[in-house]
C-alpha cells in the first residue's frame, strides 16, 4: 500500500502596495502582516511582474511622461521609471498635456494636433511621394546648390520617417511643407490642404 501524500497548492501571490506590484512570491498562503495587500496571481494573464500598476482589478504597464516646463514631451510604457520621468496613469495623457507638479491635465485652449508618421505621409499622394523622391536624387553632374538642396530634402525626410509623431503646428513642419509647394514639388495649394486638413481618427497619434 502506498500512502497518499498531500501536494501542497502553491500559487503565485503579488503583494500590491501604493497601486503598484512591489513583490512576487510561490506559496501556499501569502505571509500575514505587513505593508500592502496580497493577490493570488496564479491564472493571471498576462503573467504578472515587479512593477506593474494595479487599479480596478487590471494589472498594466506603467505610462511614464517626459515633463518639460511643465508640459508633456513623450511619454512610454516601461515597468520601472525612467529617470526624471512621471507616472500618468491615464490613458489619454499624451504629447502637449500639462502637469502642474501634481497632476496632468489637457491642453486648456490649443488642441494638440499630433499624427502618426504614417498618417503624415498618407497625406501626400502617389504622385507627390514621386516627386519627392525624385527630387532628393543626388546628381553628380549638377552645380552644387543643386545638389545642396537635394540632399536637404533627403535629410528631412530622414527627419519625418525617424520622428515618433508628426506635430502639424510645428513651426519647421509647416515650414518645410510649404517649401514644398515653393519649390514647385507640391502643387498650389497643397501645402495648406496637407497641414490643414481635419485629423481624422485613423491618423491620431496614439502612444
Amino acid at each position: 500500500m502506498f500512502e497518499e501524500v498531500e501536494v501542497p497548492d502553491i500559487k503565485a501571490w503579488a503583494r500590491i502596495l501604493d497601486a503598484h506590484v512591489v513583490e512576487l512570491i510561490r506559496a501556499e498562503q501569502p505571509p500575514e502582516g505587513g505593508e500592502g495587500l496580497w493577490l493570488d496571481v496564479t491564472q493571471t494573464q498576462p503573467p504578472v511582474e515587479v512593477g506593474m500598476h494595479y487599479a480596478d482589478d487590471v494589472f498594466r504597464v506603467p505610462r511614464w511622461a517626459r515633463v518639460v516646463n511643465g508640459v508633456v514631451i513623450d511619454v512610454t510604457l516601461q515597468l520601472t521609471a525612467p529617470e526624471g520621468w512621471i507616472e500618468c496613469a491615464g490613458g489619454a495623457v499624451g504629447p502637449g498635456w500639462i502637469h502642474d507638479g501634481e497632476a496632468f491635465d489637457a491642453p486648456p485652449s490649443v488642441a494638440v494636433r499630433h499624427i502618426s508618421v504614417l498618417a503624415f505621409r498618407n497625406r501626400f499622394v502617389l504622385s507627390e511621394k514621386i516627386a519627392l523622391e525624385i527630387a532628393g536624387l543626388d546628381d553628380p553632374a549638377a552645380e552644387m546648390p543643386a545638389r545642396v538642396q537635394a540632399a536637404a530634402l533627403r535629410a528631412s525626410q530622414q527627419d519625418v520617417m525617424s520622428a515618433n509623431y508628426i506635430d502639424l503646428d510645428r513651426a519647421d513642419t509647416r515650414a518645410g511643407v510649404l517649401g514644398l509647394e515653393a519649390a514647385t514639388i507640391l502643387g498650389v495649394g497643397r501645402a495648406l490642404e496637407i497641414l490643414d486638413s481635419p485629423i481624422q481618427p485613423h491618423e491620431v497619434y496614439r502612444p
